[in-house]
């Protein structure tokens, strides 16, 4: 059986994943990765490519939480590409739908402090 564990991936940090390009739904405005997002999708790409190809999937991918950065109070939201939480998920669920390819998921909940909401019930 092959299991692939990805986690701690903060779609939505200035260092986390990014596509190269991304245009942000809310204003229309074309993003651009910097440096450092740009290696880490590239990376990214190279992960998926090699251990979860669609001619041969791993049996399960674990996905180990902090999937997506959060609001980022304590950084005052300056480490934010995404500012939008709902935007850093649907880019979380585009950059691993369209590359890793899986037979099961399973998901662990991150930390509060990257899963919570402001002003949530």
């Amino acid at each position: 059986m092959r299991i692939l564990f990805l986690g701690d991936v903060h779609v939505g940090s200035s260092r986390a994943v990014f596509p190269e390009y991304y245009r942000n739904p809310e204003t229309g405005i074309e993003i651009e990765g910097n440096d450092v997002q740009k290696e880490l999708f590239r990376t990214w790409v190279e992960v998926a490519e090699k251990f979860a190809p669609r001619d041969s999937p791993p049996d399960v991918i674990i996905l180990m939480g902090d999937l997506i950065d959060g609001p980022q109070r304590a950084e005052n939201y300056h480490t934010l590409v995404l500012h939008n939480i709902d935007e850093q998920i649907d880019l979380f669920l585009k950059l691993f739908l369209d590359y890793f390819h899986y037979n099961k998921i399973m998901v662990v909940r991150g930390t509060d402090y990257h899963a919570e909401v402001e002003g949530g019930l």
